[in-house]
């Protein structure tokens, strides 16, 4: 629907400009690897090539310190540990508005690190997983500096350390193995498995949160 592509621009938007924020001002993708991520989320959920343009363009303007970036940390259903990542130009709309849904759902906003030591912040990339190339893909990811690998079905995620994402992202290219995406995650130290009923309350809440503008990731520690 439109909404749900207005909601999605409006979330890459701002993405890129805390990318921009984040790096002191820089607007070069070649130098500001935050920011080539923001555009190729952006790409990926089919905003124009003028709006990301613009955007760009926004957040090197004097503009750009009207974006904040925050991180909320939360319990939710079954005990289970949240950090809902938000970019608004209204810290108190948002905090409002994300106490608001909490509540709704069973869930309740607690202090700045009550539950953000339980999760790492850290690069991953994504690869399909070719049973002729699982091989490979761990001996390079060992090679270049990964802390974990995850493999299920039909992916293997590579785990490193942000300071190389870069790096490593440009290290698999040159070996012939480009990924199907990279991100920039909160990864749960520790996952927790919540009963059938609290793991629906969990989904709806977080769903919830989704819905609201100012919204743009939600990490959890359940499944």
């Amino acid at each position: 629907t439109d909404r749900v592509k207005g909601a999605a621009f409006t979330r890459a938007s701002r993405a890129i400009v805390i990318a921009v924020k984040e790096s002191g001002g820089s607007t070069d993708p070649e130098k500001n690897f935050r920011l080539r991520l923001a555009i190729e989320k952006a790409r990926s959920v089919n905003m124009p090539k003028e709006n990301i343009t613009n955007a760009i363009q926004r957040a090197g303007g004097a503009g750009v310190g009207e974006i904040h970036e925050v991180v909320y940390e939360a319990f939710g259903p079954g005990n289970s540990a949240l950090l809902i990542t938000v970019a608004t130009d209204n810290i108190n709309r948002a905090v409002t508005a994300v106490k608001n849904v909490l509540e709704h759902h069973g869930g309740n906003l607690v202090q700045k690190g009550a539950v953000s030591y339980l999760f790492q912040r850290i690069g991953v990339l994504t690869f399909p997983r070719a049973a002729q190339r699982a091989d490979q893909l761990f001996e390079l990811a060992v090679t270049f500096g990964a802390e974990d690998v995850q493999s299920t079905a039909d992916l293997l995620n590579v785990f490193v350390p942000l300071s190389i994402l870069s790096q490593a992202k440009d290290a698999f290219t040159r070996s012939g193995v480009e990924p199907e995406n990279i991100d920039i995650i909160y990864k749960p130290k520790v996952q927790s498995t919540l009963e059938a009923s609290d793991n629906d309350k969990l989904q709806n809440l977080i769903t919830a949160l989704l819905e609201l503008d100012d919204i743009q990731r939600v990490f959890s520690n359940s499944t």
